[in-house]
């Protein structure tokens, strides 16, 4: 309920969203990367909004193209984090 400390949640978030969006490194494989998108999925659905982790969570998939090697499993474990 704490504006500043949602602030906060959405600004590291979106600093997170930029490392992303120029390493191409975390497509690939299985990596810590992966297991942070889910934390982050999962934090902002239950300390911010669900629109806010569902925005993240396309962004995220938006970034992604076919020759991208992400383990299944991984695109299961974000999909649930959307709705635990």
């Amino acid at each position: 309920k704490d504006k500043e400390i949602r602030e906060n949640i959405l600004y590291s978030t979106n600093l997170f969203l930029t490392f992303l969006e120029n390493n191409n490194h975390w497509k690939s494989g299985y990596n810590h990367n992966q297991l942070r998108i889910t934390r982050i999925i999962e934090c902002l659905r239950l300390l911010v909004s669900d629109e806010d982790a569902h925005h993240f969570y396309t962004k995220v998939i938006s970034l992604i193209d076919n020759r991208n090697k992400i383990n299944k499993m991984t695109y299961k474990y974000w999909k649930d984090a959307l709705s635990l």
